[in-house]
């Protein structure tokens, strides 16, 4: 009897430690089984396209953030705009489901060469930063907003252009899968017409 009073003694003092850790934890434990943390990828501009191919990997919507490498003494992206805008779209792009990758485009004197290699991309041609693209499913990015965060007067106006280019491209990704659900049926339909005939 006294060997299982002690077990039951050190059951409980088990159980209350992990209650105390799984309390403490409680913030992290919220932002894993959101899944925002883990799904969130930053590149520079050597590795960048490599990081596009994990980022299809990950569960859609994508989404790509152009923005400024931080700044050494406040650990913050050099550009005021990209300050801004990137809290709002890392929590906007997390709470949809989404997964993001932030691409940092260098210190600001080599972004602010007219050379820089994503200004001249055929594709991106990136006038300025932030600049934020839905990227499609077959590699390539969609639809971008830049000179509407770069004009956002705030945190809070930032986050509305974000939520905004977050739910138009979730409607027009709905819009896709019902007419692919359409046609699907439409060709299954001939098919069962066709085996009648």
């Amino acid at each position: 009897p006294n060997v299982r009073l002690q077990q039951d003694k050190t059951s409980r003092k088990a159980l209350q430690d992990l209650q105390g850790h799984l309390q403490s934890a409680r913030p992290v434990l919220r932002v894993m089984a959101t899944g925002s943390e883990a799904r969130q990828l930053v590149a520079g501009v050597r590795d960048w396209n490599d990081r596009v191919k994990e980022l299809l990997n990950l569960p859609a919507p994508h989404y790509v953030v152009f923005s400024a490498d931080l700044d050494e003494t406040t650990h913050l992206p050099w550009c005021p705009d990209c300050v801004r805008a990137l809290p709002a779209i890392k929590e906007v792009v997390g709470s949809a489901g989404g997964s993001l990758l932030e691409v940092r485009v260098g210190p600001k004197p080599e972004w602010k060469d007219p050379q820089h290699p994503f200004r001249h991309d055929p594709v991106l041609q990136l006038k300025g930063i932030p600049t934020f693209f839905h990227w499609g499913a077959d590699g390539k990015p969609g639809k971008a907003i830049s000179s509407t965060l770069e004009q956002a007067a705030n945190a809070e106006e930032a986050a509305k252009v974000v939520e905004a280019f977050v739910k138009e491209n979730e409607d027009e990704e709905g819009r896709q899968k019902q007419q692919e659900e359409q046609q699907r049926q439409q060709e299954l339909l001939l098919l069962l017409l066709l085996q009648l005939v």
